[in-house]
C-alpha cells in the first residue's frame, strides 16, 4: 500500500500516522536540487518516511534537510532517528526549539504528562541530535533548495512560542505545522465539508497570536496549505478563514466556561458538542468522518485551561 502521494511542484505527502487513527499525522517531501523532509512525526512513523523515500526513488543519503515546524513530539519526535539515518542532513528548527532537539529530556517529560500510557507506543525512542547537525531557522530567513526554489521561514506563535511556518513560493504553499489549525481531511473527502479547527493544545496557546499568524499567512496569498494534521488543501484562504471563525469558541467561550467551572472535562465536552453541531449542519452524518475529534477536544481543553492560568498569573 502506498504511503506517499505526489502533490505536484516537487511536493509529496507522506501518511505518517493513518488519517483514520485517533491522531493522524502527515509529513512531506520537497524534492528539488536539494531534497528535504518536512515534519518527521513521532519515531513510530520512521518506517513510513523510509517507505515514502523508496516510492519517490530518493535515498536516505540524498536528504540534505529535515525541517520541523516546532518541537512537539508529534512533529519532531522522530527527528533524531531520521537524522541518524540521513548522514548528509541538517535539521532546521525555530530558535526556541533548537536546544530541545539536542537534549529532548524536557520534551519527553512534558509529553508523558499529556499522553500518559499512549506515550511509549507513539513516541519512543526520542534520540538527541548532535548540535553540529541542528540549524536555527531564523524567522525572516530563507534557504535555497534549487535554482527556482527557496523556503522562507516565518515566526508563528499562537499554538506555541517555538513554532515557525515555511512558505514555498514555487507551489504557493505553506507548510503550516499546527499554526493554521487541524484540517479534517476525511470529512472533506467523504462529504466535501470543510472543517479546520484551531490547535489549542497546552501549554502556550494564545488566540490573539494565532489570529495574527493566520493573517500573516493570508497576506502571502497562498494557494495551498500542507497540514501536519492532516493532509493538504488547495483552498488555502478558505481554510484559514474557516480556522479563524472558530477562534471565538476556543479563545472566548471555552475560556469563560473554564473560568466558571474549573473543569477541563466540561470544556472538552462543550467544545465537542459545539463542533459536532456545526459539522452536522454542514452535512457530516457520521462521527467517523472526524477521527480523533474527542481526543483533540480533550487536548485542546487542556490548552484552554493553561491559557486561563497564564492570564491569571
Amino acid at each position: 500500500m502506498s504511503v506517499a502521494q505526489d502533490l505536484g511542484f516537487g511536493v509529496w505527502r507522506i501518511e505518517l500516522l493513518d488519517k483514520k487513527s485517533p491522531y493522524p499525522v502527515s509529513g512531506y517531501l520537497v524534492l528539488d536540487e536539494e531534497k528535504w523532509v518536512v515534519e518527521t512525526g513521532p519515531s513510530a512513523a520512521h518506517g513510513q518516511i523510509v517507505a515514502a523515500l523508496e516510492e519517490a526513488k530518493v535515498g536516505l543519503n540524498e536528504i540534505t534537510g529535515i525541517l520541523v515546524t516546532h518541537v512537539h513530539l508529534d512533529h519532531s519526535g522522530g527527528a533524531g532517528l531520521l537524522a541518524q539515518a540521513c548522514p548528509n542532513a541538517k535539521v532546521y528548527v525555530h530558535p526556541r526549539g533548537a536546544r530541545h532537539l539536542v537534549d529532548p529530556s524536557k520534551l519527553e517529560s512534558s509529553a508523558r504528562a499529556v499522553y500518559g500510557e499512549l506515550f511509549d507506543s507513539l513516541f519512543a525512542p526520542i534520540l538527541p541530535i548532535p548540535k553540529s547537525k541542528v540549524v536555527v531557522a531564523e524567522p525572516g530567513g530563507k534557504v535555497r533548495l534549487g535554482k527556482d526554489r527557496e523556503l522562507h521561514f516565518f515566526d508563528a506563535p499562537g499554538h506555541c512560542l517555538h513554532h515557525l511556518f515555511a512558505w514555498d513560493p514555487k507551489s504557493r504553499g505553506i507548510f503550516s505545522g499546527d499554526a493554521a489549525g487541524m484540517f479534517y481531511a476525511h470529512a472533506w473527502e467523504q462529504y466535501h465539508a470543510a472543517l479546520c479547527l484551531p490547535a489549542s493544545t497546552p501549554t502556550q496557546f494564545d488566540p490573539k497570536a494565532m489570529a495574527q499568524t493566520a493573517q500573516e499567512m493570508l497576506d502571502l496569498d497562498p494557494k495551498r496549505i500542507y497540514y501536519t494534521h492532516f493532509g493538504h488543501t488547495e483552498e488555502a484562504a478558505e481554510m484559514l478563514k474557516e480556522m479563524l471563525s472558530w477562534l471565538p469558541l476556543y479563545g472566548e467561550r471555552a475560556v469563560e466556561l473554564y473560568k466558571k467551572e474549573q473543569s477541563e472535562a466540561k470544556v472538552a465536552n462543550f467544545m465537542y458538542q459545539e463542533i459536532w453541531k456545526v459539522a452536522q449542519a454542514r452535512g457530516i452524518k457520521d462521527e467517523s468522518a472526524l477521527p480523533g475529534l474527542h481526543f483533540d477536544c480533550n487536548l485542546n481543553a487542556q490548552g484552554v485551561a493553561a491559557y486561563v492560568k497564564f492570564l491569571e498569573r
